[in-house]
């Protein structure tokens, strides 16, 4: 499932139809044009000067332009067949040091990187497609405030930036309105209590990965330490592990495919800090297994937190493959990243940088749905989906062109279409190489927009000529 601009934007989701038709057109523009800097999406002048207005416009707030996409999103869920469906959250940090004169921004991890903070709520299916947003925060770090971990205890649950996994866990409950069906997943940022304790008393499902020795108060360690061997062996298994590079202290890891063993148990976690509250959950552990003589940089070793019971070995190797998909929001903020290229907007002020990031996300969530959508449902047709039909047109013609040794299928497929762009974009097309990453197809993408360009120019001179000459001869 591809989400269109028009779901994103229907009538009347803005202050009057024609902004919203502007923001179709602007998203379109920053989906299909340039990159880098704001100005740079927008070639041709009259366009340029209407996407300043718009990140101008002091009615546009982000809540605003964002609510037809999350409504757009919670609707997909209520419909979705599937009992269950993920809703992942992450916290990312946008880096704009560059714009020393911008206003709104804080400091980031770094006391001389400023910037933005952005909290996401990505809703996706169990087999990893993305169906929408359904939450987006952004917040700025008060550099007024410091020396926080002395004053945590003291202050309210409600006034620390923790409390965004809370709130997002709501809001996404609140606009879904279907109880059960959202499973909140997220990593070790969201492993506290209060939020644990808040998710069960309200029914909220929640599955999150519990912290390690560091950062974690004594008896919690020592509670989950001390049962993790006691649980019952659901076996070994194998999982995908993505690369991933050097950051946070930790080195840079390879994709690969590690075996782990999968245990699970019950266990009751207490309050911190002498509380007198207690909290029964499920944990299930994964801890990967390296062959003797082999070495391996940063090996797997997970402790799961659920309060969604784990009855048997079935559920706890669920709760293992649907944690596996919260890798998909990583995803998300790399092509945010590498593809939208976001951190090189050149605004002046937060608010204007929240406005293009409106756009900015919407577009890098139908590219992450156009490459899930080509592995979940290769086969489908790709003049079945709105706003690729165009697309697929224009490369089934120039494959048929060429007439190469690689046959062209009667029917464009989703995953055709896909990796014919990629093609485009410097992939092989070989299946050593593997699927196509955020680089390469946004890059794709935007080469066939420009090859587009130019074949609807060709086809307009060709209809003048040709009217031309029928003119002469009449």
């Amino acid at each position: 499932m591809i989400s269109t601009w028009s779901d994103f934007f229907p009538s009347g989701t803005l202050s009057n139809r024609r902004l919203d038709a502007l923001a179709i057109r602007l998203g379109t523009a920053v989906e299909k044009g340039g990159r880098g800097s704001w100005r740079g999406y927008f070639p041709v002048p009259a366009m340029r000067k209407a996407a300043y207005r718009f990140v101008e416009h002091s009615q546009l707030a982000l809540p605003t332009l964002l609510a037809g996409a999350f409504e757009h999103g919670a609707k997909v869920v209520r419909d979705h067949a599937d009992d269950t469906l993920l809703n992942i959250q992450d916290t990312t940090s946008l880096d704009f040091t560059s714009l020393t004169k911008a206003r709104g921004l804080g400091p980031l991890e770094s006391s001389k990187a400023r910037g933005l903070m952005l909290h996401l709520g990505l809703l996706v299916t169990e087999r990893d497609v993305p169906l929408g947003l359904s939450v987006v925060q952004v917040f700025a770090r008060d550099p007024e405030v410091t020396n926080k971990a002395a004053s945590r205890r003291a202050r309210a649950f409600e006034d620390k930036e923790s409390a965004r996994w809370w709130t997002t866990t709501v809001a996404a409950e609140e606009r879904v309105a279907k109880p059960g069906k959202l499973l909140h997943i997220s990593d070790r940022e969201s492993f506290i209590y209060e939020y644990l304790a808040r998710a069960s008393s309200a029914s909220y499902r929640v599955l999150v990965r519990a912290k390690g020795a560091h950062g974690v108060d004594d008896e919690h360690h020592q509670l989950l330490a001390a049962l993790r061997p006691t649980w019952t062996d659901a076996d070994v298994r194998v999982v995908q592990v993505p690369a991933r590079p050097a950051r946070d202290g930790r080195p840079a890891r390879g994709a690969r495919t590690a075996t782990v063993r999968v245990r699970y148990g019950c266990f009751v976690l207490k309050e911190p800090h002498g509380g007198r509250r207690r909290l029964r959950l499920w944990g299930v552990s994964v801890v990967e297994e390296v062959a003797l003589g082999l070495t391996v940089v940063d090996p797997l070793d997970w402790l799961l937190v659920t309060n969604d019971p784990i009855a048997d070995r079935a559920s706890a190797h669920q709760a293992v493959d649907r944690y596996l998909v919260r890798w998909t929001i990583e995803e998300f903020n790399k092509g945010l990243k590498s593809g939208a290229q976001v951190e090189s907007l050149q605004l002046e002020s937060r608010e204007a940088i929240e406005r293009a990031l409106a756009l900015l996300l919407l577009a890098t969530l139908r590219i992450l749905q156009m490459m899930k959508g080509s592995r979940d449902a290769p086969e489908t047709s790709a003049e079945a989906v709105a706003d690729l039909t165009e697309e697929a047109d224009y490369l089934h013609q120039q494959a048929k062109a060429r007439r190469g040794r690689v046959p062209v299928p009667a029917v464009p497929t989703i995953a055709w279409v896909v990796m014919e762009i990629a093609k485009l974009g410097g992939h092989s097309g070989s299946r050593a190489e593997g699927p196509p990453g955020w680089l390469v197809l946004w890059r794709g993408w935007r080469r066939l927009q420009d090859e587009m360009r130019g074949y609807r120019l060709a086809m307009e001179a060709m209809k003048r000529s040709d009217s031309s000459a029928e003119r002469i001869r009449g």
